[in-house]
């Protein structure tokens, strides 16, 4: 099943939104930005690099990052940056559904 939460905020020329969704027994975080973006590219994360993912729906390459925590799970994360918007999705699953979910990641276009 399907389930969504989260949140949205406002801020002069920017807007954020987090929401956490519920992919089969997983949780996760998507974080959306539009407006001004150019800060949120220079993130520094201690995070490991991985898999390199072809989305065939954006036509574009993703990285996949992962971090270890607790109970000594991985958390796999991928942000991705069109125009003046940048989406980060992150979860703790196996890597194989991430990857899923990232290769099958589709953006619509504004109406």
């Amino acid at each position: 099943p399907y389930s969504k939460e989260g949140r949205a905020f406002l801020c002069g020329v920017w807007r954020l939104s987090i929401s956490y969704f519920k992919y089969g027994e997983y949780k996760v975080k998507l974080v959306q930005q539009t407006g001004d973006v150019g800060n949120s590219m220079s993130i520094v994360s201690d995070r490991k690099k991985g898999k390199r993912i072809y989305n065939e729906l954006l036509r574009d390459y993703i990285n996949i990052d992962r971090a270890n925590v607790e109970n000594g799970k991985i958390e796999y994360s991928s942000y991705y940056k069109k125009e003046d918007a940048y989406y980060q999705i992150s979860g703790v699953m196996p890597q194989k559904e991430f990857c899923r979910m990232i290769k099958n990641l589709y953006l619509e276009e504004d109406l």
